[in-house]
């Protein structure tokens, strides 16, 4: 029954991946420059750049498919939150209409989603001359993921925001003040808290202090806990006697 489970669980997860079609592009030594990808409604192309690409320049045509009742036809992007770009003489173009956006070392990636107004989009992988990949360095080289989208889709709907305000929404995330406030009052609780018990334990201990001194099982003549007398050092010595 359980093998049963677990193959239809995995058929229903190759059938929600194939309705929802995505591709990846590895910027290597052996990719194709001038590749080109038609963008569905629901499906995500996705240029990966390691580093080292071994090409001059080699640009990368995305499309978005026409959805009908959905104007305009456009694509959106959107790097991964990893996304860097430590050498200058490497950069990431993002071609869409008339407007040219040249991603490098001296510009900021955005940490939110692009949405463009046209259907067509053009990405170039430019390393200069000069430039030189260490396998030892990569955090020198550059490194990203592009996530291109139909605007059209359920993702071209997401709010453009920035990367600092995303993280505002995480589940959990308290401002400084409040965060700081919480835990003031978590250490005020414990000291409450420990306080409460120890008192607990006193009340406790007392009771049976007093239940002891109290009990008509005890010895007369002699409190409890104190050190027995000549008298009764003497009447055990004279009993052991006998």
């Amino acid at each position: 029954m359980t093998m049963l489970l677990l193959v239809g669980s995995l058929l229903v997860t190759l059938c929600a991946s194939a309705s929802v079609p995505s591709s990846e592009i590895l910027i290597d030594a052996t990719v194709t420059c001038g590749t080109t990808r038609t963008v569905a409604k629901e499906g995500t192309s996705i240029l990966i750049g390691t580093g080292n690409s071994s090409f001059a320049d080699c640009s990368f045509i995305f499309t978005a498919d026409g959805v009908q009742g959905c104007a305009p036809t456009a694509l959106c992007y959107m790097f991964d939150m990893y996304a860097f770009f430590a050498n200058p003489k490497a950069s990431l173009s993002i071609e869409s209409g008339t407007e040219v956006l040249k991603y490098d070392d001296s510009l900021k990636i955005p940490r939110g989603p692009v949405c463009t107004e046209h259907q067509k989009l053009t990405a170039v992988m430019t390393e200069e001359a000069g430039y030189e990949f260490d396998p030892l360095k990569p955090e020198e080289a550059y490194r990203f993921r592009l996530s291109v989208y139909n605007r059209c889709g359920s993702k071209g709907q997401v709010k453009n925001i920035e990367f600092e305000e995303a993280v505002k929404k995480v589940s959990g995330y308290h401002p400084k003040g409040e965060r700081e406030e919480r835990e003031h009052n978590t250490f005020v609780t414990g000291i409450v808290l420990g306080f409460g018990l120890a008192c607990i334990f006193l009340v406790v201990l007392f009771a049976g202090y007093c239940y002891t001194r109290n009990s008509p099982n005890r010895p007369p003549g002699r409190s409890v806990g104190m050190p027995k007398g000549k008298e009764d050092i003497a009447m055990t010595s004279t009993s052991g006697k006998m």
